[in-house]
């Protein structure tokens, strides 16, 4: 069976593995993973933040790694953004806004909505194979007060993850998405269609 990911869960958990950050108004993450061979991943996860929310600073996160043959750990992901002189990442703005009022959204001191990216990697051994690998990211509280559904409050904590099986299938990378700007805005009461971008680039 191929590898499932999962993405953009927001569930009411919080794991305490993750190095302590500012706390941040998340909008959304996704993890995806990449196979370079010799049970060798990049684990890429982007995180997504509002910003009419309080900052991020965070230069590293920690995801934990866990197996149904029983292997558990930690593993560091460094920013891969433009770091500032006191060596905290620069978010890459992806508000979706006209060119000539990109300056004026919320991540530059404006009233619009605005959103930046923040993009984290490192390469992980995943040893020995197992059917099921969960990769998992808790970032710090709290998700942002326009991302609200029937399960979850404002104040509630983001988990994401993603899962792959490397023992039928010892390089696989996850789906990919093609999309620059996957936090869509919409207006209310209007219908919305909305395509994400999924490519499986192993079939």
């Amino acid at each position: 069976m191929k590898k499932l990911i999962f993405l953009l869960l927001l569930l009411i958990s919080t794991f305490g593995f993750q190095k302590k950050a500012t706390a941040s108004h998340v909008a959304g993450v996704d993890i995806t993973y990449q196979c370079l061979g010799n049970d060798s991943f990049l684990i890429t996860v982007n995180i997504f933040r509002d910003c009419s929310g309080v900052g991020w600073s965070a230069p590293s996160i920690n995801i934990q790694l866990t197996s149904t043959c029983g292997q558990t750990f930690n593993a560091t992901l460094n920013t891969i953004n433009t770091t500032g002189p006191n060596g905290q990442p620069v978010g890459i703005n992806i508000s979706q806004l006209c060119p000539n009022a990109i300056n004026l959204s919320s991540c530059n001191g404006g009233s619009l909505p605005g959103m930046q990216l923040y993009q984290y990697q490192a390469i992980v051994v995943l040893s020995p194979p197992c059917n099921t690998w969960t990769i998992g990211y808790s970032p710090p509280c709290c998700r942002n007060n326009n991302n609200i559904n029937n399960l979850t409050t404002a104040s509630s904590g983001t988990f994401v993850f993603a899962t792959l099986n490397s023992q039928n299938d010892s390089c696989n990378s996850s789906p990919s998405f093609s999309t620059n700007f996957p936090n869509p805005y919409a207006c209310v009461n209007q219908q919305v269609c909305y395509d994400y971008g999924v490519t499986e680039q192993d079939g």
